[in-house]
């Protein structure tokens, strides 16, 4: 059997009004402000915020690039708790082997910049936070309601407090109207596993009787999240070894060639992190979550596949989980995705991009996506990105929120691709918020397509998978949608009654908020929110005044030059915004703004170590668009997408506004001419490294600019926590 945790932690609390009060419904929203690294280790470390791990400076085993993955795993082990193994600048060569960071808890392993430190991993190889320890499962048989702390097990485990737990159960075949849990195919295109998970921190108990994490919240979930626990789906507890407050940082991960399931394996960990990293190609996943929680991933740059292969790997994959943070992310032809049973993770201020279809005319777009069931009470906040995604393939999704997006329904900065809508909420995916977005792009032309209609080219698809194959009505009408701006109607909606503002022409009279939800589903009702007035974050506490990651370097490595953008930079209250990257003008009525991650990676140079060179055989212009032939094609009959240099005749740096398989075009306000013989380079990898980001306050008004990293290939100083 599969088991899934249940993470339980004990944590001091202030209690305050969330900030999304007034706007959602208790019943549909949770503490977001527990996701992330705890503000106090097991160990008596401390980390000033979620996002920013305890400080570490000692270090305690300096390797070099000649060293051995044995030698790097026992220098961890024998690291003392609090202190740094730190890999050298060069480049580090294997071809088989796994870096094993739970070894030893409370140790960080750190590269000196992801510029500088190049661990390249061929073969079967990676990283992982589990030691091979034990785990014992017993069967739950009481203690199932929302908000408890204690639960009660069929017989002693023989297990100790202080270790990472699953609660876990089958899904449901049934379905009463409310909160569903199934992955069968009669609530899914293709079926899955039945899961419902949660992982927790057990804190102490005995016997049968165990203590699970608590904390102070305002009249929410604590304890056990979900409000549909019971004694049905054969419910148990599994008490896991683990990995605590151990950290990768700041280093490139090359996985060419790699065959190995996750290249990163967040497993069995509770407040670890992955942090300041480029990660490079491999196979499957290039970040899998599992049985973990309150873990921080975070100041990373993702490049899915620097050669055109049948299937790029995922970006990060999370998979039965707890209070994950994902924060300030690139994504380049990368997909962040859940597979299922998670609970409370917040994904914030990513941005993706970039796409390529392969010779079976499979489409990888740069996409967020709950792909499982059993996702539940999840915050996606502030990301760029081309598509939000709840889909149905594999089961169903409950109470999730999407806040401050800036989705564009298509494949940024392509005008077309295969996103099919800026959100998508499939069948069965039930009592999602979607508050303050702004959605779609240039070639967006209907506003929804729902359960009983499907329109192309929509800004929501709700209800339908798009095939139509899985409807479900309640996906529809139990949506939360206030305050959203999108191109179609090219006005921000407040769409709740009477009184809501734009109520007879923007709403047409149809109200977006659903009030009057009946049968096991009524306790998910929102009212109408009282006000047009959105808080900055749902998950950033109001009192915070600066954020590590906001200021940016605009020059890299230099960095004597850097921006900030507002904060928020993104929702109905914003102006003055745009355009944003990837379009040549405002279309979102100056509503958003490009996140700092966005900023980095339009600012960071080439590494001109992952480019291929592809002999130009023919070129032509026509209204506006200069489209390339290419000598002999893209290997594989694989269709690129993405920024590319071309030198010679025509030189210059482009963006693909489309592709086939042996051609490339851009956009040309004017004739270039012939560009026969010149070369194009591609794919456009940015040269990385997290100094790119400082600190700056949130209103935008200072930064203080990161210190220069030094040329690529000299040590410098440990990057700032």
């Amino acid at each position: 059997m599969k088991y899934f945790p249940l993470t339980i932690v004990l944590f001091a609390f202030v209690c305050y009004a969330q900030n999304w009060s007034g706007v959602i419904a208790n019943s549909r929203a949770t503490d977001w402000t527990n996701a992330g690294l705890p503000s106090a280790l097991p160990d008596g470390e401390t980390a000033v915020n979620p996002w920013t791990p305890p400080v570490r400076s000692t270090v305690c085993a300096t390797l070099s690039s000649t060293t051995t993955i044995a030698a790097i795993n026992s220098a961890l082990s024998s690291c003392p708790a609090g202190e740094v193994v730190k890999l050298s600048a060069g480049t580090f060569t294997f071809s088989s082997g796994t870096i094993t960071l739970g070894n030893q808890n409370y140790v960080t392993l750190r590269g000196s910049g992801a510029d500088q430190t190049i661990f390249k991993c061929s073969g079967s190889c990676g990283f992982t936070w589990y030691d091979g320890g034990s785990q014992v499962s017993e069967a739950w048989t009481g203690g199932f309601s929302q908000d408890a702390t204690s639960v009660t097990v069929s017989a002693n485990p023989g297990a100790s407090a202080n270790r990472t737990d699953v609660l876990y159960a089958n899904g449901l075949t049934s379905d009463n109207g409310g909160v569903f849990v199934c992955a069968n195919t009669s609530c899914s295109t293709e079926g899955g596993s039945n899961d419902q998970g949660q992982v927790t921190l057990t804190t102490g108990g005995s016997g049968t009787s165990w203590n699970i994490w608590s904390g102070t919240y305002s009249n929410l979930p604590t304890g056990i999240y979900m409000p549909n626990w019971s004694g049905l789906g054969s419910p148990n507890v599994t008490w896991l070894p683990t990995a605590t407050g151990t950290g990768l940082e700041d280093m490139t991960l090359d996985f060419t060639g790699n065959t190995g399931n996750a290249q990163v394996f967040i497993d069995d960990c509770y407040a670890c992190w992955v942090k300041g990293n480029r990660i490079i190609n491999g196979n499957n996943y290039q970040i899998q979550t599992q049985n973990s929680k309150n873990y921080l991933i975070s100041n990373n740059y993702f490049y899915g596949a620097t050669t055109l292969v049948s299937s790029p790997p995922g970006g990060i994959d999370f998979n039965t989980d707890s209070d994950g943070l994902i924060l300030n992310n690139i994504g380049q032809l990368s997909t962040f995705y859940w597979q299922g049973t998670a609970v409370d993770d917040v994904l914030a201020y990513n941005y993706l991009r970039d796409a390529y279809s392969n010779s079976g005319s499979q489409c990888y777009p740069p996409v967020i996506v709950s792909h499982e069931a059993g996702v539940s009470f999840a915050l996606l906040e502030g990301n760029e990105t081309g598509s939000l995604q709840m889909d149905d393939i594999h089961g169903t999704q409950n109470l999730d929120t999407f806040f401050r997006n800036l989705a564009s329904s298509n494949d940024p900065p392509y005008t077309s691709g295969c996103n099919p809508g800026a959100i998508q909420v499939d069948g069965y995916a039930r009592f999602m918020n979607i508050v303050g977005n702004v959605l779609g792009s240039g070639t967006t032309t209907n506003y929804q397509s729902t359960s009983s209609t499907f329109k192309s080219t929509p800004i929501y698809i709700i209800g339908t998978d798009g095939s139509a194959a899985v409807t479900d009505s309640l996906a529809f009408s139990s949506s939360l949608r206030w305050g959203n701006y999108d191109v179609v109607t090219a006005a921000t909606r407040w769409c709740g009654n009477s009184s809501s503002p734009g109520w007879s022409t923007t709403c047409s009279s149809v109200s977006e908020v659903p009030t009057s939800l009946s049968g096991y589903a009524a306790p998910f009702q929102n009212p109408v929110p009282a006000t047009t007035t959105l808080p900055a974050s749902f998950f950033i506490p109001a009192t915070t005044t600066q954020l590590s990651w906001w200021g940016v370097c605009t020059n890299y490595p230099t960095c004597s030059t850097s921006q900030t953008q507002p904060f928020p930079p993104i929702g109905p209250d914003v102006s003055g915004g745009g355009p944003v990257i990837g379009n040549a003008t405002d279309i979102y009525g100056g509503h958003a703004y490009d996140v700092p991650a966005a900023i980095a990676w339009e600012d960071l140079p080439v590494d001109t170590a992952y480019q291929a060179s592809y002999s130009v055989t023919g070129s032509i212009w026509s209204g506006g668009t200069e489209t390339l032939t290419i000598s002999g094609g893209f290997p594989g009959g694989f269709t690129p997408k993405g920024e590319f240099q071309v030198t010679g005749k025509c030189a210059g740096t482009f963006v693909m506004s489309s592709s086939t398989n042996t051609t490339v075009s851009y956009a040309a306000s004017s004739n270039p001419g012939s560009c026969t013989g010149a070369s194009m380079l591609y794919p456009d990898v940015r040269v990385f490294n997290e100094t790119v980001y400082s600190s700056a306050s949130v209103d935008g008004t200072t930064t203080t600019k990161p210190s220069p990293p030094g040329s690529v290939g000299a040590a410098y100083t440990t990057p700032p926590q």
